[in-house]
């Protein structure tokens, strides 16, 4: 059946209202056959509503498929799935091509690209890599221009690790331009490579063919009792403890911090392996008195943690120059001494023969000289640069320059080597040297010499010249007696002068000092009897000695026979000696001449037997005492000085007194000094004259006795 159609025809003035229709409105002119179709579509998931806003002007509906241009369009939150024909190439800003920095509000807002350079600078400073694979380089140009500027450094440049400056110029551009190493050495001193600075030419060793290590140490007031300095290369240690005398590993405190150091690096010398050492007067850079003690290696070595440390009363007073880490000598900052082992080196540098180099050229600082490696015949030689005056002095001068020998009769002045004449006997004639006078005088003897300028002979000394001018002759002078001439025509004694040797007493007998606490008795396996000297307390003891027939001359000495109750490390007993004089030969005391003297006795750091001399009595030509005088010996342990280090008992077993003595057919002295009673006769008493020296009285009114054994020896 066909469709019914209804034709609903309105006029302009009539409106559909809410018109309820199907899925399409066709709207069709009545002359045309264009239609506009409005589609839905079904089913319709609600009811929709489209508003057309009145535009106020004539507008154009916007279509699907149709092609137009939008204009005064804002798009809220679009999704464009397709910019085919959107035509935004970037070719320019309106169609966001190629954006330019000058078109981005605020770029260094934020830092949103680490990867890239920032040239004003980033947070913690920026790391800036050349290449991504092995020995590619970094290249930094001024320009890309012809004309090249430069690269300016404002701050510092810091090399890390093992970098260096390479590539420079073989010859520099001016004056302030870097050079590099072979300009240098082909440029200063006709070749020579001018290396670091030392302390002395003591450091260089051309025995052992290198640069020592050294250290620079100095006194500001003189060493006091027990001051130690330690040597350490951090396998084994030198200590030298500063006492009243000079003694392996004690140099003596002398009168001056000069004193103290001169003895000091003679001590080093004497004692060490390891070290030497140099008092140095010229160093006023490091010391204002320019006195130093260079203390130095032995052997050089290529790597060592070599340094110094040490206990002084006052740590001011011993200074050092702390060289760790230095490229050179050139430090002068003074330091406390360290006060314990550091651990680390605080010695300057050194080199063994591997590491020194042709022409290598060292100035050093106490003699101002420059010294060059020659490893031709391997050896330092002073520079041909180095500008020094020839010196003259006893036994030459100094190693290095031109220097003569003033004892051989040669002198230099201002540089002019000159022979030495005394004017009368020799001088100059012509230009030669001749005989003051141009005669040959005839040789003549008397006492003292005889006349200057001949050949002359003491014959005070035992020399004669006889004869006359045409036959003199000199000859020995002998007596006929007690010296003559054998058939040979040797000189012989007929009577010849006794033979003479070191002889040494054991002292049977010791006895308590007056006020002083004595030694407490014991005993060592099981029945020696001994003394025990101990810790902490003032202890001591004094014997006799009589000069005995066989004394010949010189000193005497104190020796002890002891051992130490407990094994202590390295430590000292402090002693207290004296003696006094009971002058026999004047009828005297004398208490004057060795008064109490402290000294510091090192001491075994085992329990083992020793004999050690304690005290030297002196006798400068008779003038102290002779044969059969009395020397009554004292002998304390000050155990509670700061400087007895020791905390056990001193024990001795013997004491003993050594002397110069004449052991062929001498006379022989034996001193009785433990007296018993006789029977029948009472014994004297015993009592002390000045104060402290004990004696027995033999009255004058009763008749008294005392008796001693005397045991006939086997010499």
């Amino acid at each position: 059946m066909a469709v019914t159609k209804q034709v609903l025809r309105l006029q302009s003035d009539q409106i559909l209202e809410d018109p309820q229709v199907g899925t399409r409105v066709r709207l069709k002119d009545l002359v045309a056959t264009r239609a506009i179709n409005l589609l839905w579509v079904e089913p319709a998931g609600a009811d929709r509503s489209i508003t057309f806003k009145d535009p106020t002007a004539d507008d154009s509906v916007v279509y699907e498929n149709l092609a137009q241009t939008l204009t005064n369009k804002t798009i809220d939150t679009p999704t464009i799935t397709d910019f085919t024909n959107a035509q935004h190439d970037h070719s320019n800003v309106v169609n966001g091509g190629s954006v330019d920095h000058s078109d981005i509000a605020n770029p260094d807002a934020t830092d949103d690209h680490a990867q890239y350079v920032r040239v004003a600078g980033r947070a913690s400073g920026q790391t800036i890599i050349g290449g991504n694979a092995a020995s590619e380089n970094l290249t930094l140009e001024s320009t890309s221009d012809g004309t090249k500027g430069s690269i300016v450094a404002v701050d510092n440049i810091l090399m890390s690790g093992s970098s260096e400056v390479l590539g420079l110029p073989a010859i520099p551009s001016g004056a302030t331009a870097a050079a590099s190493k072979a300009y240098v050495d082909t440029s200063i001193s006709g070749g020579a490579s001018w290396k670091e600075v030392l302390l002395t030419s003591l450091q260089l060793d051309s025995v052992n063919n290198g640069i020592n290590q050294a250290g620079a140490f100095y006194l500001v007031n003189t060493a006091q009792l027990g001051d130690t300095l330690t040597i350490d290369d951090g396998g084994s240690a030198d200590s030298f403890v500063f006492a009243a005398g000079s003694a392996p590993n004690q140099p003596a405190i002398g009168a001056s911090a000069l004193a103290s150091m001169t003895d000091l690096a003679s001590r080093i010398n004497i004692d060490s392996a390891v070290w030497s050492a140099a008092l140095i007067t010229t160093l006023q850079g490091i010391n204002p008195t320019g006195n130093v003690v260079i203390i130095y290696r032995t052997i050089p070595a290529a790597v060592t943690t070599d340094r110094i440390y040490g206990s002084f009363t006052t740590p001011a007073d011993a200074q050092f120059i702390d060289y760790t880490g230095a490229l050179d000598y050139r430090g002068s900052t003074n330091a406390n001494l360290p006060g314990v082992d550091p651990a680390t080196g605080n010695f300057g540098l050194g080199r063994i023969l591997s590491a020194l180099e042709p022409n290598d050229t060292h100035q050093t600082r106490a003699e101002d000289n420059a010294f060059v490696w020659n490893e031709d015949n391997t050896s330092w030689q002073l520079s041909g640069g180095a500008v020094v005056l020839a010196t003259s002095g006893s036994g030459g001068a100094t190693v290095g320059q031109s220097t003569f020998d003033s004892d051989k009769g040669l002198l230099v002045t201002a540089g002019v080597a000159e022979v030495r004449v005394d004017g009368s006997s020799v001088t100059f004639v012509g230009g030669a040297l001749a005989v003051a006078g141009g005669a040959i005088p005839f040789g003549t003897s008397g006492a003292g010499g005889a006349t200057a300028g001949k050949v002359t002979a003491d014959s005070d000394k035992g020399l004669l010249i006889t004869g006359g001018p045409a036959n003199a002759i000199l000859e020995v002078k002998v007596d006929g007696t007690t010296v003559t001439l054998n058939p040979s025509g040797e000189l012989e004694a007929t009577n010849p002068v006794l033979p003479t040797g070191l002889i040494s007493i054991g002292q049977l007998l010791t006895r308590n000092i007056l006020a002083v606490t004595p030694p407490t008795p014991a005993f060592i396996s099981s029945d020696i009897p001994v003394q025990d000297y101990i810790d902490a307390a003032t202890t001591g003891q004094l014997f006799d000695f009589v000069v005995p027939s066989d004394y010949d001359s010189g000193d005497i000495e104190i020796l002890a026979t002891f051992q130490m109750t407990t094994a202590v490390g390295a430590s000292f007993v402090v002693l207290e000696t004296a003696a006094k004089l009971v002058l026999a030969s004047s009828g005297s005391v004398d208490t004057a001449t060795f008064p109490l003297t402290t000294s510091v006795l090192p001491v075994p750091a085992t329990t083992d037997i020793t004999r050690s001399v304690l005290a030297t009595f002196p006798n400068p030509a008779g003038a102290n005492y002779e044969r059969g005088d009395t020397l009554q010996f004292y002998v304390k342990r000050l155990g509670a000085d700061g400087s007895d280090t020791h905390t056990g008992s001193w024990r001795v077993s013997a004491f003993a007194t050594r002397y110069a003595g004449q052991i062929a057919s001498r006379l022989m002295e034996f001193v009785g000094e433990a007296f018993s009673a006789v029977s029948g006769t009472p014994i004297p008493p015993s009592g002390f004259f000045d104060t402290d020296v004990p004696i027995i009285n033999f009255s004058n009114v009763t008749d008294q006795a005392a008796s001693s054994l005397y045991v006939v020896p086997d010499n």
